[in-house]
């Protein structure tokens, strides 16, 4: 009884060997927001298997992200990627589930948690995110960790490599500018790098030239109750301290001003009597716009970020103008508009008179005593 004892648990060790399969794979325990997650993991399972891997978000309660199916190969690897664009910072995990197919050890690894760091505030990004294609894609904006360390960018369009990566510099501010020559308009994605790995992924849209309207010659100078329904658009980088200026010829009619988002800008305009005006409806990020009737005559515009530390470019877009352009005289008025004309008191008067009085009076008594 003993020898049959021994060579039956020996059969059910082989059996059970022989079915448990052995599957592995590791993802490093902190990802950058923006990485890929590339996965190679190691199996036992027979060439040809095809299995699922599970994303889930470990955030409050367990939701599932997306999954991936990968098949075993003749080497008895795997592999399979996971892109985290658009996910939150947080806890996730990445999970093997149980299959009715294969029967996994218990020296295989099922699941894998790992955490997502949010860096992309280490770069702000000042030059435009939508730009005229020009032949280049303007690149700008400043490390507010790395100082005049330099930074590592890379840029890609349509699974295409534009630029390989390359440090380029920085200031001691930590500020940087390069123009990457790309060969017509489309999407294109930034990545912003350190030695620590991927710090900000960007994506920036390179636009068809805007189109200037011709300008028609009416046969009359009364104002139009419609507007032309072409759009013109003029770009200038502003800050707190150095705001943008534009200057709008008007034709006869209507003037529609709309600036661009991303920043809580403050708009203000002169109208054509040399009126100045203050647009801050929105406190975020939304455009400020205005309409205004005109008669043919000038508009004058300044733009500046409503927070002293923000700057980026804006975008003027105007409907009923026969031309705008970034404006050095816009600065100059608004200049002489902003300081204030002294007014005088309405105690001026009475203090003049009773001075002239008590002069009057001393020159009276001189004149008596000679």
């Amino acid at each position: 009884m003993k020898k049959i004892a021994c060579l039956l648990i020996l059969l059910l060790t082989l059996v059970c060997g022989a079915d448990a399969y052995i599957i592995n794979f590791e993802v490093p325990s902190k990802v950058n927001l923006g990485d890929t997650i590339v996965i190679q993991g190691t199996s036992t399972i027979n060439p040809g298997v095809t299995m699922t891997i599970i994303l889930y978000n470990q955030k409050n309660t367990i939701q599932e992200i997306s999954r991936q199916s990968f098949t075993i190969q003749s080497d008895n690897s795997w592999s399979v990627t996971f892109e985290t664009d658009g996910l939150e910072k947080g806890y996730y995990k990445l999970e093997i589930p149980a299959t009715s197919n294969v029967d996994l050890g218990s020296s295989s690894t099922r699941y894998q948690m790992f955490e997502i760091i949010d860096r992309t505030g280490e770069v702000v990004i000042t030059s435009p995110l939508t730009q005229e294609y020009t032949g280049y894609l303007s690149v700008s904006g400043r490390s507010t960790t790395r100082g005049n360390l330099g930074i590592k960018i890379s840029v890609e369009k349509d699974d295409e490599v534009i630029l390989p990566e390359e440090w380029i510099s920085t200031n001691s501010n930590g500020e940087f500018s390069k123009d990457v020559p790309i060969a017509g308009p489309g999407t294109y994605y930034v990545s912003f790098s350190d030695n620590q790995g991927l710090v900000r992924l960007q994506k920036f849209s390179s636009e068809k030239t805007w189109q200037t309207p011709a300008q028609t010659a009416s046969a009359t100078t009364e104002p139009t109750t419609s507007q032309s329904g072409k759009t013109m658009a003029a770009q200038s980088f502003a800050s707190n301290n150095d705001p943008a200026y534009f200057t709008i010829i008007t034709n006869p009619g209507i003037l529609k001003v709309d600036i661009s988002e991303g920043h809580n800008w403050i708009l203000k305009y002169a109208d054509e009597s040399g009126t100045v005006f203050t647009i801050n409806q929105f406190t975020d990020q939304r455009a400020e716009s205005f309409t205004i009737p005109v008669t043919g005559g000038i508009v004058y515009v300044k733009v500046y970020p409503s927070d002293l530390s923000d700057s980026g470019y804006v975008t003027l877009y105007t409907d009923g103008a026969s031309s705008i352009t970034v404006s050095g005289d816009a600065a100059v008025f608004f200049e002489s508009q902003a300081t204030p004309v002294p007014t005088q008191s309405g105690f001026f008067f009475p203090i003049a008179l009773i001075s002239c009085l008590i002069v009057f009076g001393f020159l009276l008594i001189s004149f008596r005593r000679q």
